[in-house]
């Protein structure tokens, strides 16, 4: 079985293929975002400075116990100076399924980022990044990122990471 996955606002048209069910996780809540002051916050998906996945190669993969045929999600979360998505951060902003929430989790644990940079520096950076599952490319809903990255131009920092702090995250190992 093969499928396709689209990562961060077009970045990558990636296949896929089908994997097992994930452990059972529990689910922690965003954290590290009380730290406003060290966060970019990235809004800018054609800066040359803007976080991206570097491999193109590796994605998402299919969740054997995926309740639809096609689903995205919307993750916030911060991927660090090192490149590293930083999983405590992690908050789900739109969803089909749990399914393939867990699926990105798995995902952005293995994923290397070239990190955001600020002044050729870089730096801790707060992404918005969609997550497209389908059986084939027509048949994904198109997540509303305009709306979300608007949200980021406009939210004050603290408030815009407060609300963050609140929604469904990453699940952690027991």
């Amino acid at each position: 079985m093969r499928i396709q996955v689209l990562l961060g606002g077009g970045l990558a048209l990636l296949t896929a293929c089908a994997s097992g069910k994930p452990p059972v996780l529990r689910v922690a809540q965003p954290a590290h975002l009380s730290d406003t002051a060290s966060i970019h916050v990235h809004v800018d998906d054609t800066s040359p400075d803007r976080p991206r996945p570097k491999r193109r190669d590796v994605a998402p993969r299919w969740p054997s116990d995926a309740t639809v045929a096609a689903s995205a999600v919307v993750a916030a979360f911060v991927i660090g100076a090192d490149g590293r998505a930083e999983l405590p951060t992690v908050a789900f902003l739109e969803s089909d399924d749990p399914a393939f929430e867990r699926s990105v989790c798995a995902y952005l644990q293995v994923a290397e980022f070239v990190p955001g940079r600020v002044a050729g520096i870089y730096r801790r950076t707060l992404v918005v990044m969609p997550f497209r599952f389908a059986w084939a490319p027509a048949t994904w809903r198109e997540p509303d990122m305009p709306r979300y990255l608007a949200l980021l131009r406009t939210t004050p920092r603290s408030e815009l990471l407060g609300s963050l702090s609140g929604r469904r995250g990453c699940p952690r190992a027991p």
